[in-house]
């Protein structure tokens, strides 16, 4: 039996994927699938990318993402982005 969080994370990766320039590029694979797993779990910190990256990761990887589907991602990983740290 499937879980709602493993339902969830495939239509999240198929959205990504759907976004694709190209759907089976291992990079958008990847990055789809650590993405999605991220998410899903509200772990986006976790890919210790920042809001700005994340968004310039969205673009390159998956243009064709719908607008409101790459800001949610991009407000969600600001969210919970610990502050950078100071050197």
């Amino acid at each position: 039996m499937t879980s709602a969080l493993e339902h969830a994370h495939q239509r999240m990766f198929q959205s990504l994927l759907a976004g694709a320039t190209d759907a089976d590029c291992a990079d958008a694979r990847l990055f789809g699938a650590l993405i999605a797993a991220r998410a899903c779990r509200n772990e986006l910190a976790l890919l210790g990318l920042s809001s700005v990256r994340l968004s310039g990761l969205l673009a390159r990887q998956f243009p064709r993402l719908h607008s409101t589907e790459a800001a949610a991602l991009a407000s969600a990983a600001a969210a919970v982005a610990p502050p950078p740290a100071a050197h």
